[in-house]
């Protein structure tokens, strides 16, 4: 969501991937990283492993101390994931500084997920199960938030998503993708306006089922299959053929 300066929410935790390592060589990497010297800005930081859910070879969840000198400043979650296969590879992003420090250099560009691997992993964790047995629907409403904030803004590849969209089937045994777009469970119908109004969403896409209705529009052809190639104007909010 870094591609996005007006709505999207801000997220306390750093999401970070890797496709050619392990988890654990990705940690070691990225301490070397943080142990370089730098002129980016006056900041040290230390990684390390959280206690509470260590994670395995594909993904590990991190604290990270963010040190001025000898003063602990702050501490934050990073959540990694390694993924060997995506959809549509990755973009360069340069983002905008939402402030201004002296003594802090301008940001460099960020290389992140795809728009199409973006998609699919959020409509996969809307509605993967979850749960000790596998039977929890999911309620993270902030996905149907970001969703709607892509398809207003960025033209889409309808290749490259329904490719997504498969591709997150094959990696999540608690996933079955609906052939149409439906809500994951009872609570959304309370949970979802809360998260819409402080993304700052359009007034109409502050109930569910209106912002299900609109999200129909561009992901019922790719559930279903009865679109497998075109690009989704956002400004039209409907598909094209090339």
């Amino acid at each position: 969501m870094v591609r996005i300066t007006d709505g999207a929410r801000h997220s306390r935790d750093a999401d970070l991937m890797r496709t050619d390592v392990t988890a654990e060589e990705a940690i070691i990497e990225l301490r070397a990283l943080l142990d370089r010297p730098t002129d980016l800005d006056p900041l040290s930081f230390q990684v390390k492993r959280s206690k509470s859910n260590p994670g395995g070879p594909d993904a590990a969840q991190l604290t990270a101390d963010v040190y001025y000198g000898a003063t602990l400043l702050y501490t934050f979650p990073i959540d990694l994931s390694i993924r060997t296969t995506l959809a549509a590879g990755t973009d360069q992003v340069v983002p905008v500084s939402m402030i201004d420090i002296d003594g802090f250099a301008e940001l460099p560009p960020f290389t992140v997920m795809s728009l199409a691997d973006q998609i699919g992993d959020k409509v996969a964790a809307m509605y993967q199960l979850y749960g000790a047995r596998n039977n929890t629907p999911s309620t993270r409403y902030h996905d149907l938030v970001d969703l709607h904030l892509i398809i207003a803004r960025f033209p889409i590849d309808a290749a490259s998503t329904a490719a997504a969209l498969q591709l997150q089937q094959h990696r999540r045994p608690n996933l079955t993708l609906p052939a149409a777009v439906r809500s994951p469970g009872p609570q959304w119908a309370a949970g979802y306006p809360k998260e819409a109004r402080a993304a700052k969403l359009a007034a109409r896409l502050h109930t569910l089922d209106e912002a299900f209705a609109v999200l129909a529009e561009f992901l019922d052809p790719l559930l279903d299959g009865t679109r497998t190639s075109g690009i989704w104007e956002p400004l039209r909010q409907s598909w094209s053929d090339l």
